[in-house]
């Protein structure tokens, strides 16, 4: 016989998916700063600046736009926002 867990499939994979891309997220927010000192000759108060305005960009981004997803559909804005997380922003830009 086999057991039921409990849990779907599709939930596993959501959970999965969601574990990876908090996990990048938090090594890129973690390794920005300590890439930054040596790659861009930045002091530690331009590194912490850096740090510091990307936590208030995401707020006023994330603030507005919570309240418009709030009642859309949840698969497509989530197909959305992925790649566009990971695509390289203004800190790639200006190491070219």
């Amino acid at each position: 016989m086999r057991r039921q867990n409990g849990l779907g499939e599709d939930l596993r994979k959501l959970w999965a998916g969601y574990a990876v891309s908090a996990a990048g997220s938090a090594v890129g927010s973690g390794a920005l700063p300590l890439i930054a000192l040596p790659t861009l000759h930045a002091s530690t108060f331009r590194v912490s600046l850096l740090a510091g305005l990307s936590a208030v960009a995401s707020a006023a981004i994330a603030l507005p736009l919570g309240v418009r997803v709030g009642y859309r559909h949840k698969r497509p804005v989530m197909m959305t926002a992925e790649p566009a997380a990971v695509t390289p922003g203004p800190e790639a830009a200006a190491r070219d």
